[in-house]
């Protein structure tokens, strides 16, 4: 306990030295929040409480919420070719993990686990590896489902640097043998050849369970395929190729690229609603398959 607090006494004055402790200890009726969250603490809690924490993070904080809740700071949300305007899909990211996460990761990380759970380890779980899986857990928890951004596997990238951490617990020296050795070396090579296949386009990135990648926005979309890092591969096409039609605004015939995000309905500039991004290209997604891609995020279709 004196551990924990400790760490919540620094992490306050790192937060309140940033913004140079203005506003801090302001009384939590003064504030006008909007989210539901922080409307319904204000409620249950003191008014006069003082609030140890800076007035625009605070302020910050809740304008976050409220915009994730409902769905404003950012277009439709999309998983598995299904279109979510102000709802996201509980269980998101665990789609985005199982398609994302190179396959090699996903089997050392089944691999520890079991080892851990069911093995001859199980006896040092508690001691060795809880500290790792419970912030893993909790991340996974909150993201899935008490949250609204359903936009990126972006939101929990937090966790793979502990879901690696667990999987080197696989070759840890007590428990090494050649068998692991080469077992390792061959995922190693897997995990290289998987990712690099890709160069350099590392953000569209997905495992094998997306065979044809022409077709991974039948799974996924947003910034899992594309966060505008295409665009200038899309402009030096569109230069090289000027008899193709770039995103029509009605059902065109002819040789099409089209953006995914703007394919899948999940973000059109210029689109005057949510409901308009969602149907606009719902002829092509539903009706046409893709014969080629521009930098996994652009794709080219020959509608006759």
């Amino acid at each position: 306990m004196v551990y924990l607090a400790l760490f919540a006494v620094i992490n306050l004055l790192v937060i309140n030295g940033g913004f140079f402790f203005h506003g801090s200890l302001r009384p939590l009726g003064s504030y006008y929040f909007r989210s539901k969250l922080f409307r319904e603490i204000q409620r249950v809690l003191p008014p006069k409480l003082p609030v140890p924490l800076p007035k625009d993070y605070v302020e910050g904080l809740d304008y976050v919420r409220f915009r994730e809740q409902t769905a404003l700071g950012f277009g439709n949300m999309y998983l598995l070719g299904e279109i979510h305007e102000n709802k996201g899909f509980p269980g998101y990211f665990f789609y985005a993990l199982l398609f994302k996460l190179p396959l090699p990761v996903i089997v050392l990380f089944l691999w520890a686990l079991w080892e851990y759970l069911f093995g001859r380890r199980r006896k040092a779980f508690l001691r060795d590896e809880i500290f790792l899986l419970i912030p893993i857990a909790f991340w996974l928890i909150y993201f899935n489902y008490f949250n609204n951004s359903h936009i990126g596997i972006r939101y929990v990238l937090p966790t793979i640097p502990l879901i690696h951490i667990f999987c080197g617990s696989i070759f840890a020296k007590d428990f090494i043998s050649k068998r692991r050795v080469w077992a390792g070396a061959l995922l190693g090579v897997w995990l290289i050849a998987s990712v690099l296949s890709y160069f350099p386009h590392y953000i569209p990135y997905f495992n094998e369970i997306v065979w044809d990648r022409k077709f991974a926005y039948r799974y996924l979309s947003d910034s899992n395929i594309d966060w505008g890092q295409g665009r200038y591969y899309a402009r030096d096409y569109l230069k090289a190729h000027p008899d193709i039609i770039f995103e029509p605004p009605i059902h065109t015939k002819g040789k099409i690229l089209v953006g995914v995000n703007a394919l899948t309905g999940v973000w059109i500039f210029g689109a005057k609603s949510k409901r308009e991004m969602a149907d606009r290209y719902r002829w092509l997604r539903e009706g046409h398959s893709p014969i080629g891609h521009v930098a996994y995020s652009y794709l080219l279709f020959d509608v006759p």
